[in-house]
């Protein structure tokens, strides 16, 4: 139960979103709507009880490098960018909602991860995601069925982007259990060959909503994912070329399987529209700016933003309440936030990060869907969101780090 409560905490969109759908319900945020406002409270609450008190428990003392003195930092370096550097014509902007958010989102994450890094039991967590890349195939379905020509795509009243994600990030779960030599990891049912079928089925409907969604990011996420699935296990170069030639093979008849489904259920349509939404940003073999959903323009009043702070930026919430959006790109809005000095802080903390999780991943072959895992935020972060209150990529950090000081802490028994 502790780790359903924990992957439902982590990934709670994709856990919401798919369940209204299937119940015929939608959230309506502006309407007045507090359903979503609740379940994140009360995960919030649940996931800090159930993870504190496991911590507590333990007595767990770190030594070394602290795992919890990043996320300490980051909330301290908000504080005084926010409070103690009050920035001429910026002064009386609400912070606290989205100071609210972040913590809500990031350390539910953060403790969350510090547990299961501790108890060594990422496994019972992948189960679960396991089980959601089924959930959220389900809600996909009544999604599909319910579109209309001229509108965008939208589950339960979560947005086409959103859609987009949650279909890559499923088709990714779901491949990579098809395709790794570790099922026993995997809930019993789930190492069925007859569930080997049902995911190719729940693979075409996510790839479906992928592509209909029209979500840029979301479509390179599905790539980027099937891609690691592939090759994670081969490292000959035969075994490359053999991959190769079966996944050539494979995209053949998945191509032609995938045009009867489209037709058999009255998708094509829409999915020649989510095509040309999807790529419209590809013109004559460059990039057009233009067809990004406005991301020039975004992207323009950022660099602005950069230029006149360029040393120290302008506060680590204060963009969001100034404008009531972010940069749409992790980097741009490290800079915005922080100027130079927070973006050297970042790279050193993700320069670390990528040789501890290279080593983990290497050392730990069964561990390999943290490549999943790590995709979504990394890649998301890129064209959407914010890192403020990414709880994905809270996780995989923390997760990371925390294994790798493992064996420098020491555990007490309780007197």
């Amino acid at each position: 139960m502790k780790y359903l409560i924990y992957t439902a905490t982590i990934y709670i969109n994709f856990f919401f979103s798919p369940i209204l759908a299937l119940m015929g319900r939608r959230h309506e945020i502006e309407s007045g709507d507090n359903t979503w406002a609740l379940t994140v409270g009360f995960a919030f609450i649940i996931s800090m009880f159930f993870s504190l008190k496991s911590l507590l428990t333990k007595k767990t003392l770190h030594y070394g490098k602290n795992l919890l003195l990043f996320p300490i930092l980051f909330f301290v370096f908000a504080f005084i960018f926010e409070e103690m550097l009050p920035l001429s014509g910026n002064i009386g902007y609400p912070i606290s909602k989205w100071f609210i958010f972040s913590v809500l989102y990031v350390w539910p994450a953060v403790f969350i991860a510090i547990d299961v890094a501790t108890e060594n039991s990422l496994d019972q967590m992948y189960k679960w995601v396991d089980m959601l890349a089924v959930l959220i195939s389900l809600g996909m379905v009544p999604t599909l069925m319910s579109l209309e020509l001229g509108t965008r795509m939208n589950m339960a009243g979560d947005s086409y982007n959103a859609i987009a994600y949650m279909g890559a990030f499923a088709v990714g779960i779901l491949l990579y259990g098809i395709v790794s030599p570790y099922q026993e990891l995997r809930f019993k049912i789930f190492q069925l060959k007859s569930y080997k079928i049902l995911s190719v089925v729940f693979i075409l409907i996510n790839v479906a909503a992928v592509f209909i969604s029209g979500g840029r990011g979301g479509a390179l996420l599905l790539i980027l994912n099937v891609i690691i699935c592939l090759f994670t296990f081969n490292r000959s170069g035969k075994e490359i070329i053999k991959k190769t030639l079966f996944a050539v093979i494979a995209l053949a008849l998945f191509i032609f399987v995938f045009g009867r489904f489209l037709n058999a259920y009255g998708l094509s349509d829409f999915f020649e529209m989510g095509i040309e939404r999807t790529f419209s940003y590809i013109s004559g073999g460059s990039i057009d700016m233009s067809e990004t959903s406005d991301r020039d323009e975004v992207y323009k009043a950022a660099f602005e933003n950069i230029s006149n702070y360029p040393i120290l930026g302008q506060g680590v919430f204060r963009t969001m309440s100034m404008y009531g959006g972010y940069p749409h790109n992790f980097f741009l809005e490290i800079l915005v936030d922080g100027g130079i000095v927070y973006l050297i802080f970042w790279l050193f903390y993700l320069i670390f990060f990528m040789n501890i999780f290279r080593r983990t991943i290497r050392k730990n072959p069964a561990k390999r869907y943290l490549l999943i895992f790590a995709t979504l935020p990394f890649l998301s972060l890129l064209f959407s969101g914010t890192y403020t209150n990414d709880s994905y990529l809270w996780f995989v950090l923390a997760y990371i780090f925390t294994r790798n000081n493992v064996k420098k802490m020491v555990l007490l028994e309780p007197k």
